[in-house]
């Protein structure tokens, strides 16, 4: 099984984003790059971003080169987001994870954000 934020896994998050029709409608018409990093990884900061581009979504591993939108937290927090333990917007509003561009467009693209979450937390994934 792929360790959660590994190469592995995220091509596992890249084929459950493409598979999945909630993410594709939500997609439509958006063109966006939503990165998410996270810090106290025990190789240390680790991240991958999000390409939306009308209809299509990819997950790419790494820092993006220019973000929309960037979320920086603890690992431990992504674990927990990712288990379902708490939800992105907790994670934001109790200030464990914090926004760096756009951040309105979390409020306005949450549609969106909740799909490519659902299709994420669907990717097999040891931690």
């Amino acid at each position: 099984m792929a360790t959660f934020f590994s190469a592995e896994w995220i091509a596992g998050v890249d084929a459950a984003v493409q598979a999945s029709p909630e993410v594709a409608a939500a997609a439509q018409g958006k063109n966006l790059v939503f990165e998410q990093v996270a810090v106290g990884h025990p190789d240390g900061e680790v991240a991958y971003h999000l390409i939306v581009d009308d209809g299509t979504v990819h997950a790419v591993t790494g820092r993006a080169e220019a973000p929309t939108v960037s979320i920086t937290g603890p690992w431990e927090t992504y674990i927990r987001i990712n288990k379902g333990e708490i939800s992105p917007p907790i994670a934001l509003m109790s200030g464990k994870a914090r926004v760096k561009g756009e951040r309105l467009l979390l409020i306005r693209q949450q549609a969106l954000f909740s799909a490519i979450h659902q299709a994420t937390m669907a990717a097999p994934v040891d931690y």
